[in-house]
């Protein structure tokens, strides 16, 4: 089979398969060959096909440049790329954050390299109970959404700003690696994991009294403990970042 014929037969995979999945196809060339309907979506239908990113509409464009250099990394090495991508929509208060894989496509009859796969996950994609339903997108609420808000009668917590960011983190699904990644990226800063382990495990746990990640947030969230996204995290820059923990 030709290079063109196995990129076709993974697009009819796809097309039977993975319309649950966000997934762009590219050649060599890192043209763009196929996209599932997910993708699309997720990045509001750009015009792609048969483009290059610098020269498409595509939300990512204003990033070609370095999306070209990780592409062209795993055509060279054939290692698997993880990375976030952060970007802020024109002309609003929302940020979208996702989770990029990218990895190299091979013909398995005579082993050459025949173009590159990328799938992309929403960052936010998971929230539990009363915490912000935000979907694949941070908002930033409006002062005129804070002072609707109805005082409540539930349990209060005294966290400090850290500790409130992390349970956030916690609470939208990331995991220890993440949330470190997260709060060293906002504050450039060093910050261990162990750290953040310490963080949840001694000061979360005691200020909730429990003993459990699942039942922390179970009781921050029947609790309605966070209300809205911590302004820090709204901080995290635009631009791409590697990581090699996925």
């Amino acid at each position: 089979m030709t290079d063109i014929e196995i990129l076709e037969l993974v697009a009819k995979g796809l097309e039977i398969t993975g319309q649950n999945r966000a997934i762009l196809l590219g050649n060599l060339d890192l043209e763009f060959v196929y996209t599932t309907k997910l993708y699309q979506d997720l990045m509001g239908n750009p015009q792609i096909i048969g483009k290059r990113m610098k020269d498409s509409n595509h939300p990512g464009a204003k990033y070609a440049d370095q999306l070209r250099q990780i592409a062209s990394n795993v055509i060279q090495t054939g290692k698997k790329s993880s990375y976030f991508i952060i970007y802020q929509l024109p002309n609003t208060k929302v940020k979208r954050c996702y989770i990029n894989h990218c990895s190299l496509l091979i013909n398995p009859e005579t082993g050459s390299k025949v173009g590159i796969m990328t799938e992309i996950e929403p960052f936010n994609c998971k929230y539990i109970g009363n915490v912000l339903n935000i979907a694949n997108q941070l908002v930033i609420p409006s002062e005129d959404e804070t002072s609707q808000q109805s005082p409540t009668d539930k349990v209060t917590y005294q966290l400090s700003d850290r500790e409130q960011e992390i349970l956030f983190l916690l609470m939208i699904g990331r995991s220890y690696k993440e949330i470190t990644y997260i709060i060293n990226k906002i504050y450039d800063k060093s910050i261990s994991i162990s750290a953040i382990n310490s963080i949840i495990r001694v000061n979360l746990f005691n200020k909730f009294n429990t003993s459990s990640v699942s039942s922390l947030i179970q009781i921050a969230a029947s609790n309605s403990v966070i209300q809205e996204i911590p302004p820090s995290l709204l901080k995290f820059p635009e631009g791409i970042f590697e990581v090699d923990y996925f």
